[in-house]
C-alpha cells in the first residue's frame, strides 16, 4: 500500500511538472510566433537558434544588421542576464560587451532581444544567457539610415 501511495504521487507530480513545461511550451510559440511576425516586417530572416541553451555563438559582418532574441521561462527564472560578447584573439583589445533588458512577456514565457549594427569585418560573438531557453540569431542586409 505504502508503494502504491508513493507511486501515485510521484505520478501527480510529474504530470503537473509536464503539464506546467506544455503551459510554457505553448507560451513560448506564441511568443516565438509574434517575434517572428514582426521580424519578417523588418525584413529579418532567421540565421541560427538554439531550443533549450544558455550559450551559443555566431560570426557578424559588415554586410548585415542582426537581432538576438532569447526567450525563457519566466515562473522557473527570475533573474535573467544575456550578454553578447565579441570574441578576440587580440589579447591588448578588451571585448565588445552587450546586455540587454526584458522586453516581451507574454504568460509564463518572457523574451529578450538585442539589435546589432555591421562590424568592421567579420567577427565572433558568443552569447551568454542564465537560463536555459530559445535563442534566436536573425539578419538583415544592412540599411543606411536616412539622413
Amino acid at each position: 500500500m505504502k508503494y502504491l501511495i508513493s507511486f501515485t504521487f510521484f505520478a501527480l507530480l510529474t504530470g503537473i511538472a509536464e503539464a506546467q513545461t506544455d503551459v510554457w511550451k505553448r507560451d513560448a510559440e506564441t511568443l516565438a510566433s509574434t517575434i517572428r511576425t514582426v521580424a519578417l516586417k523588418n525584413q529579418y530572416r532567421k540565421m541560427i537558434g538554439w531550443n533549450w541553451a544558455k550559450q551559443g555563438s555566431f560570426f557578424a559582418d559588415s554586410a548585415h544588421d542582426y537581432a538576438i532574441v532569447y526567450v525563457y521561462e519566466n515562473t522557473n527564472c527570475q533573474v535573467v542576464d544575456l550578454t553578447i560578447t565579441e570574441m578576440s584573439t587580440d589579447s591588448t583589445r578588451t571585448p565588445a560587451h552587450a546586455v540587454t533588458d526584458k522586453a516581451l512577456v507574454y504568460k509564463t514565457a518572457s523574451g529578450m532581444y538585442l539589435l546589432m549594427g555591421p562590424r568592421n569585418k567579420k567577427t565572433p560573438f558568443k552569447i551568454d544567457a542564465t537560463c536555459n531557453g530559445a535563442m534566436y540569431v536573425l539578419w538583415r542586409p544592412h540599411r543606411n539610415p536616412q539622413p
